[in-house]
């Protein structure tokens, strides 16, 4: 099994990796990137890895 199969590893880092400040944050950050392209409408896709914080929020 390769480390981040381990759903253990999840259950127990998770609020420390991706703490529940960081979700309102994104919805700061998801306007900030807008004004910064340009962008009026649509979504913007997080690629990175972790739970997704700016899908969630647009």
């Amino acid at each position: 099994m390769n480390w981040f199969e381990n759903e253990e590893l999840w259950t127990l880092f998770y609020e420390w990796m991706f703490p529940s400040d960081s979700f309102s944050e994104a919805v700061k950050q998801v306007d900030q990137i807008k004004k910064l392209l340009g962008i009026e409408s649509g979504n913007i896709l997080d690629l990175c890895c972790g739970p997704g914080m700016i899908n969630q929020t647009t």
